[in-house]
């Protein structure tokens, strides 16, 4: 018997069509994952699930939830039924979560909306047990939580009232490759344990393929292809999920790297904060989020650097970038230091640039994009005469027309913003570029795009790069020497194909085994 049918379903908004003619079914203790393309319509048929569809939208054909036609129901109704029938985890926790409750307010809430009959703050407790927060207090808030911790927070709210339907869309994208593990585990564990349906929204199949039971392909708002997990994976049938295996696993290839010498050097770096003071009459304490680290990066070489969330990898860059002090040892460009008496020294500083995860929130919104990828030729004394020729030198270098020079950043694509926040940074020609996460929020076939346009660069300019990210399959392919960071700590280097074949470290090869992997297909 299902506890989830949806029969020809059909979605526009504003006389936009969405969805064409959906159809799956989902049954208790099922475990279904639908995959596609940012866009493709995974998430509004989620939404549509839950009849958390925006003004103006219009849904025909049907939809059964445990026998309740969710088309037919009025909004009191669907109250009752969301987070007590089924219950949903979403993408970014951060935004998901009220920021003045705690986390113990918030999961009671639920439980006091839809189970009066039980004691709110004891369901609370037990139930953040139940995803791995047994040392965490109820008095916490949100963003004294990790990534990880948050989305369990997430993950206990949505399962507090034991649903007998989970919708969890894209519960792992912004995650490390540990806690990303951890988190698909807990999720199997409680759909096993619960008997609930599970109904996963995700771009990735590499993240899916070990623990759903079948898989919903989507592609501009139809399903193109359903399946059991390891016949699909094996031999699929339509062109777009074999091109969507290809993306989830694409390689490039990089230039050969000359011997040549160092251009970063990074030695000795320690960087500690202030810790609250605990009491009026000790002193406050130090965290040392980097401890006395130490590389190179030689010019034309592209290194990558990976490690979990907190381990000190973004603290790092904003040292190598200038923008935080560090309280020991020293870092140097081209044999110029960055920081001079304590100071960055701009003119060492404006030699590397950076591009960041979300380039949709490193773009000032009313600015066209001829203002914003010419952002660094304010650190210059004068901009160039020739701006407009460097302008579309620059748009068209990465794949984007001239023509786009006039345009805001809210009429481009998420792969084509990260385009021009690579035009950005290559508009004057740094010495260094540093990739921070720069593809892990794009769905598998960007990514690709994206990769190899880093590539077609490297030919192009001999980029030197620091490619931070926790996809370790991306820097497999996009890296010639990876370092892996924990606790502040360089815990193992070396040339990448190496390191990720023959790890010497225990948290390497811990690493490399919670990193989802595709099956080959045939």
């Amino acid at each position: 018997m299902s506890l989830l049918t949806i029969t020809n379903l059909s979605l526009s908004i504003a006389g936009m069509p969405i969805l064409r003619d959906v159809s799956l079914t989902l049954a208790p203790g099922e475990v279904v994952a639908v995959t596609g393309e940012s866009g493709s319509g995974k998430s509004m048929t989620a939404l549509a699930v839950m009849q958390l569809l925006p003004g103006q939208s219009k849904a025909t054909g049907k939809i059964t939830l445990d026998g309740h036609d969710m088309l037919a129901l009025d909004e009191p109704a669907l109250c009752t039924l969301r987070g007590d029938l089924a219950g949903m985890v979403f993408q970014e926790p951060m935004t998901a979560l009220n920021p003045v409750q705690t986390i113990g307010a918030q999961v009671a809430e639920t439980v006091r909306l839809h189970r009066p009959d039980l004691d709110p703050s004891t369901q609370a407790r037990a139930v953040l047990d139940r995803v791995g927060l047994q040392n965490i207090p109820l008095s916490r808030y949100p963003h004294e939580l990790s990534g990880g911790q948050r989305q369990r927070v997430v993950i206990a709210i949505a399962i507090a009232c034991g649903p007998k339907l989970l919708i969890a869309d894209e519960p792992t994208t912004a995650l490390d490759v540990t806690t990303q593990a951890q988190i698909l585990t807990l999720l199997k564990r409680l759909a096993a344990e619960d008997g609930m349906g599970l109904l996963m929204i995700t771009h990735d199949l590499a993240v899916v393929a070990e623990m759903a039971d079948r898989i919903v392909v989507m592609r501009d708002g139809e399903v193109v292809e359903a399946g059991d997990t390891p016949a699909l994976l094996a031999i699929p049938q339509h062109p777009y999920t074999r091109a969507l295996l290809a993306a989830s696993d694409h390689r490039v290839t990089l230039p050969t790297t000359a011997e040549q010498a160092p251009l970063l050097r990074v030695q000795n770096v320690v960087r500690d904060y202030k810790l609250p003071r605990t009491t009026l009459f000790v002193p406050a304490g130090t965290h040392r989020a980097v401890d006395t680290v130490s590389f190179d990066i030689k010019r034309g070489e592209r290194v990558g650097l990976v490690g979990e969330s907190g381990c000190g990898k973004s603290t790092l860059t904003r040292a190598i970038l200038g923008l935080e002090p560090v309280q020991g040892g020293q870092i140097t460009l081209d044999g110029m230091p960055v920081f001079n008496a304590g100071k960055p020294d701009l003119s060492v500083r404006r030699k590397m640039q950076v591009v960041f995860q979300d380039p949709y929130g490193s773009f000032n919104p009313r600015h066209r994009v001829d203002r914003l990828i010419t952002e660094p030729f304010h650190l210059l004394e004068e901009p160039p005469k020739d701006r407009a020729a460097r302008i579309a030198d620059a748009l068209t270098t990465v794949g984007l027309s001239p023509d786009d020079a006039r345009k805001y950043p809210h009429q481009f694509s998420g792969g084509q913003r990260q385009r021009l926040a690579i035009a950005r940074a290559l508009i004057i020609r740094p010495e260094l570029v540093i990739f921070d996460e720069a593809v892990s929020a794009l769905d598998v076939s960007v990514r690709a795009q994206i990769l190899d346009l880093i590539a077609d660069l490297c030919h192009q300019y001999d980029l030197t790069y620091l490619f931070i990210s926790h996809d370790l399959s991306v820097v497999r392919t996009i890296t010639e020497r990876v370092m892996v960071m924990r606790q502040g700590s360089i815990v193992e280097e070396g040339e990448t194909e190496t390191v990720f074949s023959q790890p010497r470290h225990p948290y390497t090869r811990q690493l490399i085994d919670a990193a989802p992997t595709l099956p080959k297909a045939v």
